[in-house]
């Protein structure tokens, strides 16, 4: 159950996971300016996640990550010393920082030999608050049942929402107030391991495409990171639902299969800058920021 204790341990803990991590951050911008004191906890996820993470190049506002309906997943992608492993932990503890764990948990899957998610699975004895699941050295078998377990849990929140008149998850929350049902993220680093791998490649496409066409409903989101997009001709299909879209340093080639056939900006990009695009690499609504 939640209780007044409870979230005043998370604060404590959050407090902790941030300390942690400061000193990993190479960008521009404070963790102060990012994560204010009076913004810890004070979050509502019912209509989506706003999470901080840079300022923009243009004009130096503050420049947001949104996951929600509009739009429901991200890839976000980088050649090795981009800067994308701090990029993703930035995600994570940013949107920790300002959401508590009743409204937004996270499913980490980390396929990057277990090095990039371990700090979040035990920290001074404790786990990270809004981690539903930490999953080092995860193995492609494993991938898919956490995948499969989401789908069952879409299927639930479903039924749920049905069983009172509604049709997704920003008018159940709303209807309900008092119901804990957080917001669900699903991160998986190096993502383009399960689609190499996978034996069943079936179930994974059945997995992927339910949670990618239907997740948004259900407040169940994906962020998949990769330092490369080739060769993966099975994510074509399921690519077109991550509208949202984080390209650090790579290639002109890997710019343009992460962003679209034509935007290659992110070959000229240098560290700590990022392209932010939300309309599916379309080079018209490239923001950078840094």
């Amino acid at each position: 159950s939640i209780t007044a204790q409870s979230i005043f341990k998370a604060k404590q803990r959050i407090a902790q996971y941030r300390a942690a991590l400061e000193n990993d951050k190479s960008g521009i911008v404070t963790m102060d300016e990012l994560l204010r004191e009076d913004d810890l906890f004070t979050g509502t996820a019912i209509d989506g996640i706003d999470i901080p993470l840079g300022t923009n190049a243009n004009d130096g506002e503050l420049q947001y990550v949104k996951i929600g309906d509009e739009t429901p997943h991200f890839l976000v992608g980088g050649a090795t010393g981009s800067g994308k492993s701090n990029l993703v932990h930035d995600i994570i503890l940013n949107a920790c920082w300002r959401y508590s764990p009743t409204e937004v948990n996270f499913v980490l899957l980390d396929y990057k030999s277990g090095v990039e998610f371990s700090k979040y699975a035990l920290l001074d004895g404790y786990t990270l608050p809004n981690a539903e699941l930490v999953a080092k050295n995860a193995d492609v078998g494993y991938g898919l049942t956490v995948l499969s377990h989401l789908c069952d849990e879409l299927e639930r929140r479903n039924d749920k929402f049905k069983s009172i008149g509604k049709s997704d998850y920003a008018s159940y929350r709303k209807a309900c107030p008092s119901e804990i049902l957080p917001r669900m993220v699903l991160i998986i680093d190096e993502f383009q391991t399960i689609f190499q791998n996978a034996i069943d490649s079936t179930s994974l496409e059945q997995s992927m495409q339910t949670l990618s066409k239907k997740g948004r409903s259900a407040g169940i989101h994906m962020i998949f990171a990769t330092q490369t997009l080739k060769a993966l001709s099975d994510f074509g299909q399921v690519a077109t639902q991550f509208t949202g879209r984080i390209a650090l340093k790579c290639s002109g080639e890997d710019s343009s299969t992460l962003l679209s056939y034509d935007n290659d900006a992110a070959a000229e990009l240098v560290r700590p800058y990022a392209i932010l695009n939300t309309q599916s690499g379309r080079k018209a609504y490239n923001q950078k920021y840094n």
